[in-house]
């Protein structure tokens, strides 16, 4: 009998033999290993650095739990867990497994970065999953065979990967970052978790950081489950508590000091005495009655090591902490979901305009803290709209000027004003000449000649785009090429920008973020740039939010700045390397307009400050 004959015969026997008595965790501290590229400590597994999610891993061994909920933060080990279960159903109970990102890119990503060098470098996994290169090995990309069952990897985005054969196991991963609905089925979620009908002992994990209250996923499954909880022992009282961002002091400026402080003896104790506290936690449930299992942790509880720079992990807690805030309320909001593992309360639908209105300000001929010019312009029927942006460290921004350039776009004469416009040169304090380093043209209106206008300019980084809502749409994506001219087109998300203006609008602090606003602008403009509320909707039972202009008042100011914040995103600007290229003071002037170049590409990182195309 032939090497390859024997090799069929062993693994074909091997789905017959009945599987040894382990949970998820036993068999992770057995037999995995972790792999270079997706871990800072390679080699073997321990659940002991992170002991707070072995009850994660086993609660796939729970016969009494209806599904598992990990509502948790960024840098737990919860990517792991999940690793940990797929291997764990490769080797001990082989079963059809799906695994679901966000989008098929993520799956991929998953796939390449996390499962095959999961089964290379572990022993009990290699030998059952046959090399991609090998002919009727049943593994691709996105679907892997091995004695017993099989793992598909989907996209929630992608209906055709949801509907397909059933599935005993189904894990859900960053549950909050899905689409409302894939394509037209509905939710992506309730497609993937029905797979598992016509099995008595499914495996379903859902997993995310939160996102905004009301539409987050992952908090309204969580209050569905038996809530629990790690509560930590106090190493000097014995206290049982939540680890709670409330508790973490520290007197210094920078947090270098930072302590935990006990909530029922108030000690002080050490960033190691908080790690004993963790390792010695255990989960409570508050609800115990309830058969969904769910877990709630936040970053306080890392086990993780410091990074270089820092005197403990809680002097870089607090350091991250200190720096959202500075960088204003999106920043903030980011660090509320992923490291505390809550959902962000928005604090109102709409912006009034008048308080925007009482800070406007005089900065002379140019502010001294701009450092490039962005445009955002709006093409109407009848006139052209613009909004000439200078932008700093941190994006600050100054509104520079506002220009309304009567006339259909199709004519020659409008076309030729517009030109003259980014054409414009402003001079800073330093006596540096700054002209438009991009610009961003609406294409909803006269596509035509919009793609053709720009398509001579793309040299000068003047492109078509258009706003697309939605949400969980990037900011700006690769660009298209439209019209006979093949002129580059962007997509600029719409609701993520307006989300990100918004925020910056109630930044009451001068610096990140802040918006400026000239001493003559107008009270019609503030009433445009806040014209649209922010509103949660509903599809196919799912909430999400989006800005409407229910009144259908005038918006074209937003829409300007919508467009003015794309071009900026698409520079890619190192701020740290532009602020110094104007140092010092008294250098000689240069022109910051970059060379021409040719018809845009794809964006690569610059060894410069800005992205070049």
């Amino acid at each position: 009998m032939s090497d390859q004959i024997q090799t069929l015969f062993a693994r074909a026997l091997s789905a017959y033999i009945p599987p040894p008595q382990m949970t998820v965790s036993e068999w992770a501290d057995k037999f995995r290993y972790l792999s270079q590229e997706s871990s800072s400590n390679p080699g073997k597994y321990s659940s002991d650095m992170t002991p707070y999610a072995v009850a994660w891993m086993d609660s796939a061994n729970d016969p009494t739990a209806s599904g598992t909920v990990l509502m948790v933060a960024s840098q737990l080990g919860k990517t792991e867990v999940l690793n940990n279960i797929v291997g764990y159903f490769m080797d001990i109970e082989p079963a059809p497994m799906l695994m679901v990102q966000p989008t098929i890119d993520l799956a991929e990503s998953w796939s390449k970065e996390r499962l095959a060098p999961m089964i290379r470098d572990t022993p009990a996994l290699r030998e059952k999953v046959s090399d991609a290169r090998s002919r009727d090995s049943g593994n691709t990309l996105l679907h892997k065979t091995f004695p017993g069952g099989n793992i598909a990897m989907a996209g929630a985005n992608a209906p055709s990967g949801l509907a397909s054969r059933p599935r005993r196991v189904v894990l859900l991963d960053e549950e909050d970052r899905f689409p409302p609905s894939a394509g037209t089925e509905g939710d992506p979620a309730s497609l993937a978790i029905r797979r598992t009908e016509t099995f008595w002992n499914p495996v379903i994990y859902e997993t995310s950081t939160p996102t905004v209250k009301g539409t987050s996923r992952i908090e309204a499954r969580f209050e569905e489950s038996d809530q629990r909880r790690w509560h930590c022992p106090c190493p000097e009282c014995g206290a049982l508590q939540i680890l709670k961002w409330s508790q973490v002091r520290h007197e210094h400026e920078d947090g270098q000091d930072a302590w935990y402080e006990c909530e029922a003896c108030t000690a002080h104790l050490t960033d190691d005495q908080r790690r004993i506290m963790v390792r010695s936690g255990k989960w409570i449930a508050e609800y115990p009655e309830r058969t969904l299992r769910g877990y709630h942790l936040n970053g306080i509880a890392s086990m993780f090591r410091h990074k270089r720079g820092f005197t403990s992990r809680l002097h870089q807690m607090v350091a991250d902490h200190l720096s959202a805030k500075r960088k204003g309320k999106e920043v903030l909001r980011t660090w509320v979901n992923t490291f505390l593992a809550e959902t962000w309360e928005e604090e109102g639908e709409s912006l009034a305009w008048e308080p925007l209105l009482q800070r406007r300000e005089n900065w002379g001929d140019f502010p001294a803290g701009g450092l490039v010019i962005t445009v955002g312009a709006d093409i109407q029927g009848d006139r052209v709209e613009m909004e000439f942006v200078a932008w700093g460290t941190d994006e600050e921004s100054w509104s520079l000027d506002y220009v309304v350039i009567m006339g259909d776009f199709n004519r020659p004469e409008v076309q030729a004003a517009v030109d003259e416009q980014l054409q414009r040169k402003f001079t800073h304090p330093t006596g540096i000449d700054l002209r438009v380093m991009c610009a961003f043209m609406d294409s909803g209106h006269k596509a035509k000649a919009v793609y053709q206008f720009v398509k001579k300019r793309e040299r000068l980084k003047t492109y078509a785009c258009k706003g697309r809502g939605g949400p969980a749409i990037p900011l700006i994506s690769r660009p298209s090429r439209q019209g006979t001219v093949r002129a580059a087109l962007f997509s600029v998300g719409s609701d993520t920008a307006k989300d990100i203006i918004y925020s910056r609008l109630q930044t009451a602090d001068l610096g990140p973020g802040y918006m400026h606003f000239p001493s003559d602008r107008d009270e019609t403009w503030f009433r445009q740039l806040t014209s649209e509320v922010k509103v949660t909707r509903y599809k196919d039972g799912i909430p999400y939010t989006k800005f409407e202009n229910a009144s259908k008042a005038r918006n074209e100011a937003l829409d300007c700045r919508v467009y003015a914040l794309g071009a900026l995103q698409l520079l890619n600007i190192n701020w740290k390397k532009l602020a110094a290229s104007f140092l010092p003071v008294d250098a000689p002037p240069t022109d910051t307009a970059l060379p021409a170049k040719k018809s845009p590409r794809p964006p690569r990182k610059s060894s410069g400050w800005v992205n070049t195309w």
